[in-house]
């Protein structure tokens, strides 16, 4: 049996890495920035990600209304949770699996300190007022009133509906709560039946009327992907969506949906003037002037006036101290420096970033770096466009290599997809000799440690 099972997850390493461990992490464009956490406040805008792997680690975005700039804390990496109190904001990351530094954003003079853990900082539920009465919405549950006067209430599983493409249906539908929204004396929740993998996404909506202290659900196919936020829209209640996978990476899922408490229908929501292609939708911040909106593909930022859209993303990295080694190819994440420096860059130096795997950021070379190839990889060709000869990569046969040394480093291994993709070129000879053993090749891009950048978030198309 043990064999089998340790078949098994051969197999599905091989077939799909980056869904079964965490070590099989695939190169991620730096378009793919995740801001799962939004919060505005009157002069100034915070943003982070929450996911805990190579690809969104690069810490809080700050934003500064009022001269309209940007600033990047890279380290600690990912935020956990954003949360003001008085004059300042307070920002919880996540180290680890157990340890949790808070640091503390100063609202007056825009300073940011590290400060001694404070555990009334932590999430406590959502705590709502409805109609004078306060209310507190649990995972499984809706409890009405305050101490000693208290009373809880959970639904029972006959006005559920039953969940579409599961059958036989539970005998027993335990829904968890998520993101309530207060409308006209109801609160408006999504839930998740938490019926396993093959069905983790949102059900529906369920309705708690406080006045009546009664459920009601209604289920919905259009609400496909997980609830992120929620917020009231003219007589609309507007649910946003994400679909979540490994280590809190995401993707795109519905969008927007909105949920019509007049005649309790379901619609896609496409109110705000945002891109067309689909986006994973994390948190919706807003206020008379603005919305800002936390997405895979950066953040959005749409004035509410003018109905007009600025999209955010990292635009370029920023060497942080003299001596940053640049790499090539990126090393392990677990040895810094296990792959040839091609070069050193020094503070203040920038870098156009293209990718992001395992802590390493893949990018734009700099400067030239070369490599060698043995004569036999090369040949002589004519350019009709340009009118003369040129040298470039023969046509590889079926799983023919090419073995590239770098200066310091192992050899890198080229195949046919690694050619076409970053177009390695050929630049000359590697001798002025007649009989040429080599040929000098540039390497189109290079790889720097996460650990050496300010990331800079930027306007873009």
């Amino acid at each position: 049996m043990k064999r089998i099972i340790l078949l098994c997850l051969v197999i599905a390493s091989i077939l799909s890495p980056t869904i079964c461990f965490s070590w099989g992490e695939s190169k991620h464009p730096i378009s793919e920035l995740l801001i799962q956490r939004v919060y505005l406040d009157t002069n100034y805008v915070f943003c982070g990600c929450n996911a805990y792997w190579g690809t969104n680690v690069f810490g809080l975005f700050v934003f500064d209304r009022r001269r309209e700039t940007w600033t990047n804390y890279p380290q600690p990496r990912r935020v956990k949770n954003i949360q003001r109190e008085g004059d300042f904001v307070y920002i919880t990351f996540w180290v680890g699996h157990r340890v949790e530094p808070t640091f503390r954003f100063n609202l007056q003079d825009g300073s940011f300190e590290e400060v001694a853990r404070r555990e009334e900082l932590g999430i406590k539920g959502d705590t709502l007022t409805v109609d004078g009465v306060n209310c507190r919405v649990h995972r499984d549950s809706v409890i009405v009133g305050e101490a000693p006067n208290i009373k809880v209430y959970r639904p029972l599983s006959e006005p559920i509906p039953g969940p579409t493409g599961i059958q036989p249906i539970p005998k027993e539908l335990n829904p968890i709560f998520s993101h309530p929204v207060v409308y006209q004396n109801k609160i408006y929740m999504p839930y998740d039946l938490g019926l396993g993998v093959t069905t983790s996404w949102t059900n529906g909506i369920a309705v708690f009327d406080v006045a009546e202290r009664a459920f009601h659900f209604y289920a919905s196919d259009i609400l496909k992907g997980t609830v992120t936020d929620g917020f009231v829209y003219d007589s609309l209640i507007i649910f946003s969506t994400a679909g979540f996978i490994y280590e809190a990476n995401a993707r795109p899922a519905a969008g927007f949906v909105a949920f019509s408490p007049a005649d309790s229908a379901f619609s896609l929501w496409k109110e705000l003037p945002l891109p067309d292609k689909p986006l994973a939708i994390f948190q919706v911040a807003q206020d008379k002037k603005e919305y800002w909106i936390g997405t895979d593909k950066g953040v959005f930022r749409i004035d509410k006036s003018k109905n007009e859209t600025k999209h955010y993303q990292i635009t370029k990295g920023i060497v942080n101290k003299d001596g940053r080694n640049v790499h090539y190819p990126c090393g392990s994440s677990g040895e810094r420096s296990s792959s040839a420096v091609a070069m050193e860059l020094d503070k203040g130096e920038e870098v156009e970033i293209l990718a992001v795997l395992n802590g390493w950021c893949e990018i734009k070379a700099p400067r030239e770096i070369t490599g060698q190839v043995d004569a036999e990889y090369v040949e002589l060709v004519f350019r009709e466009d340009i009118g003369k000869h040129v040298h470039k990569f023969r046509p590889l046969k079926t799983g023919e290599t090419i073995p590239v040394t770098i200066p310091g480093g192992e050899p890198l291994i080229l195949d046919a997809n690694a050619l076409k993709q970053h177009r390695y070129e050929v630049v000359g000879r590697s001798t002025r000799k007649e009989e040429v053993a080599s040929y000098k090749i540039k390497l189109p891009t290079a790889w720097i440690n996460m650990d050496g950048l300010v990331f800079h978030l930027g306007e873009v198309e």
